[in-house]
């Protein structure tokens, strides 16, 4: 599985040495003792002890928007940036037919390549 990342992420834009969200942002599934591995991702909270299934490349991450009213709960989908961009290029082009899911970010680390999708 990939590496964690102890990067904080603010406004879209990697930030090197950052920290997690707060702990008890309103989901009552979280409020436990443990704290959870969430990292800010643009507008994104993006839960690293949630995954939602992985295969040869990648994980699939429980994510939510908070900036969306109600929160809105979305899969984010963690690989290499030039795959990842392919694939948000790919999901634009065929946005709204009723069989694809549909894209509702991509966020790009423009250093090491990294970067997430959140469909």
């Amino acid at each position: 599985s990939p590496p964690r990342s102890p990067k904080f992420y603010k406004g879209g834009q990697f930030i090197p040495g950052g920290g997690r969200a707060p702990k008890g942002s309103g989901d009552k599934e979280e409020e436990d003792d443990e704290e959870e591995d969430i990292v800010k991702v643009g507008r994104f909270e993006v839960n690293f002890d949630r995954v939602l299934g992985s295969g040869g490349f990648t994980q699939v991450l429980r994510a939510v928007d908070r900036t969306a009213s109600p929160p809105l709960y979305v899969a984010a989908k963690r690989g290499t940036a030039e795959e990842l961009r392919k694939e948000a290029q790919t999901l634009k082009l065929v946005a709204g037919h009723p069989a694809i899911i549909g894209l509702h970010g991509f966020v790009e680390d423009p250093d090491p390549g990294e970067a997430f999708l959140f469909l």
